[in-house]
């Protein structure tokens, strides 16, 4: 919620969408019942800037690579920008095809406790060319991928496993 609150607050979005994933390749635990996470989830979030989505569950979806493949084929008319906290790009190089990741789309990392060292990441130290300072980060003009920055935002310091299990998923 911090991050998505953020994003709209720094960036030209028109909203944010919240993908409500079937579970995480790189997790061992599979996450509890998936309606009742989506259900959850919608509970959570609001703001009519915010949307919450079922498309990787409805379409059977398991990777990133995947969903950004499907979102550019159904949505052609809007120019997706992932969103994603510091603590993602430590393993951002586990992720299925991520160097493809990186050409389809923006990436926005926001900052995340105790992730400020994701700078020498894989992923961070492989595209650092490719990084633009938030000053010069401009959305609203054409942009070639790949393409990122970071947002040193304030801090919240809690996981979405903790809300899970704080509101008993």
């Amino acid at each position: 919620m911090n991050i998505a609150n953020w994003a709209l607050k720094l960036l030209p979005l028109e909203n944010v969408w919240w993908i409500v994933s079937k579970r995480n390749p790189l997790k061992k635990n599979v996450p509890n019942d998936f309606v009742k996470r989506l259900e959850q989830t919608k509970r959570l979030v609001s703001g009519s800037n915010m949307l919450v989505k079922d498309i990787e569950n409805k379409f059977d979806i398991n990777y990133t690579i995947d969903l950004l493949s499907y979102l550019k084929k159904e949505y052609t008319d809007i120019n997706f920008v992932w969103l994603m906290g510091a603590d993602s790009m430590f393993k951002f190089h586990e992720w299925k095809d991520w160097e493809k990741i990186f050409q389809m789309v923006p990436i926005v990392v926001f900052a995340r406790p105790g992730y400020n060292g994701f700078w020498s990441s894989t992923a961070a130290s492989k595209y650092k060319e490719n990084f633009v300072g938030v000053e010069k980060f401009d959305l609203l003009n054409k942009f070639k991928t790949p393409i990122w920055t970071f947002f040193d935002v304030p801090e919240k310091d809690i996981s979405s496993t903790q809300i899970r299990n704080k509101n008993k998923l």
